[in-house]
């Protein structure tokens, strides 16, 4: 679900996938920031916004870096909303939990 790579780039599966995690890791940390303190149906909504803003960073990035390598830009749109709208309500699921006596 996401752009494909031109037929020039040579990277190895491994490298991408650590690219993959690292941009997740840091997309899951923006959103972290941006719902901490929001109750959990608003954080939800922040998550899937903050997933917008990031995609439009992204698609900055690529538009700029790496230009061959747009297109299918409607999957990516909606990986970028759904991944703000998981991590959003998974984090703020797992904030507070509740103590079982």
């Amino acid at each position: 679900m996401g752009r494909a790579l031109a037929p020039g780039y040579q990277l190895s599966l491994a490298a991408v996938w650590f690219a993959h995690l690292g941009i997740s890791i840091l997309y899951g940390l923006i959103i972290s920031l941006s719902i901490a303190r929001l109750t959990q149906a608003r954080a939800v909504f922040v998550g899937g916004f903050v997933g917008l803003i990031l995609y439009v960073l992204n698609w900055a990035a690529v538009k700029f870096l790496a230009p061959s390598m747009r297109g299918n830009e409607l999957s990516v749109l909606f990986t970028h909303v759904v991944f703000g709208l998981i991590s959003a309500g998974a984090y703020r699921g797992l904030l507070k939990r509740k103590k079982i006596a």
